[in-house]
C-alpha cells in the first residue's frame, strides 16, 4: 500500500472498527489525493485499495455538495454483493468496503464519534 502510516494508535483504531461493523472487509483512511494512511483488512481477504478509486472520493462529495443539499457526509455504492461507503471529512476520506451485510446504519450512526477519533489526523493533513 502507498503511502504512510499516521501511527500505530490510529492503525488500531481502524483494525478496531473494522471489528466493530460487522461485514466490513477493509477500512482505508486516505487523503483526497487517494494517498492511503492506515489500512486494516480481514485476514485472507483479496482486496486492492486502487480499486476503491479513493482519489474519487473527495471529487464526488465536492460533486454532491452542488445540488443543493449541503455538504455530503456518506456515499454510498451499492454492488450485488459489496457495500462501498466513503465517509468524506476533507482533507482526508474513509473507505469501508463490506460485504451486503454491513450494517451501514451503523456506520452513518457513528460518524460523529469516528470524525471526532480521527479529527487530530484530519487537522494533521490540513497542514
Amino acid at each position: 500500500m502507498a503511502g504512510t502510516s499516521v501511527g500505530p494508535e490510529v492503525d488500531a483504531f481502524i483494525s478496531g472498527l473494522r471489528d466493530q461493523i460487522v461485514g466490513a472487509k477493509a477500512i482505508v483512511l486516505a487523503d483526497r489525493d487517494g494517498v492511503a494512511f492506515s489500512l486494516s483488512c480481514d485476514p485472507g481477504f483479496e482486496f486492492d485499495a486502487e480499486r476503491l478509486l479513493l482519489s474519487s472520493a473527495s471529487v464526488m462529495a465536492e460533486q454532491a455538495g452542488k445540488v443543493g443539499r449541503g455538504r455530503a457526509t456518506v456515499l454510498i455504492a451499492l454492488w450485488s454483493n459489496e457495500i462501498l461507503v466513503h465517509v468524506p471529512f476533507m482533507p482526508l476520506v474513509l473507505s469501508i468496503l463490506g460485504t451486503e451485510a454491513m450494517n451501514v446504519g451503523l456506520i452513518t450512526a457513528m460518524r460523529s464519534a469516528i470524525l471526532a477519533a480521527l479529527d487530530p489526523v484530519r487537522i494533521a493533513a490540513e497542514d
